[in-house]
């Protein structure tokens, strides 16, 4: 249950987060929410490729023990700032009364979104 608190939590904490971005233009509240519910629906379907990279710096590992962890957290990471992005671009295209006008806003959302959510990882626990 607690996860699910968390989860709702992170959605709201983001809403909140793209609702005070300058560049992002929205009709109401409601629209952030409704993005950032579906940038974690899609981001939760991701797992499979996070499993995979898993894998794969796992394999490494074995073939180079120094740099396997660090295949597996540049590949990780790598994946995660890309999985981000295609997600709220895919939420933008999705909700009709949420804008975001290029890419590279779509780019530095995610990046501010993701810093946002380390920051209420660390103070709230989420």
């Amino acid at each position: 249950m607690s996860y699910l608190i968390s989860i709702a939590i992170g959605i709201v904490l983001n809403a909140l987060v793209l609702a005070l971005l300058p560049f992002v233009r929205y009709k109401n509240f409601g629209a952030c929410l409704q993005v950032s519910a579906l940038t974690a629906l899609i981001s939760t379907l991701t797992v499979p490729l996070e499993f995979v990279v898993e894998k794969f710096a796992g394999f490494f590992l074995m073939w180079v023990p120094i740099f396997g962890p660090l295949a597996m957290l540049v590949g990780l990471i790598l994946l995660g700032a890309i999985l981000s992005v295609a997600a709220l671009f895919t939420a933008d295209q999705i909700v009709e009364d949420f804008e975001i006008a290029t890419v590279s806003q779509t780019v530095l959302a995610a990046f501010i979104l993701s810093v946002a959510s380390g920051v209420a990882k660390f103070f709230i626990g989420l």
